[in-house]
């Protein structure tokens, strides 16, 4: 991986924690409430808001577009 590519992978990190933590903190909810609904542990909630979870994707010739939204709430 050249530098400007784990420059990339690294912002694209904190983009996407920074996301999740928004999400999960205009729904008024903890780390851990969001952690029990993911069916995650709260150490990994917290690790994934702060960048610390790293994913790897390679697709040549390809941007790679990742959005989070809020699901309607259930009927």
């Amino acid at each position: 991986m050249t530098s400007g590519e784990a420059y990339d992978a690294a912002r694209l990190a904190l983009e996407l924690g920074r996301a999740a933590r928004q999400m999960r903190e205009s729904r008024g909810w903890s780390q851990s409430e969001r952690a029990r609904a993911a069916g995650m542990t709260r150490s990994a909630v917290a690790r994934s808001e702060a960048a610390g979870s790293r994913t790897t994707a390679r697709a040549p010739d390809a941007e790679l577009e990742v959005r989070i939204s809020p699901r309607a709430p259930a009927a």
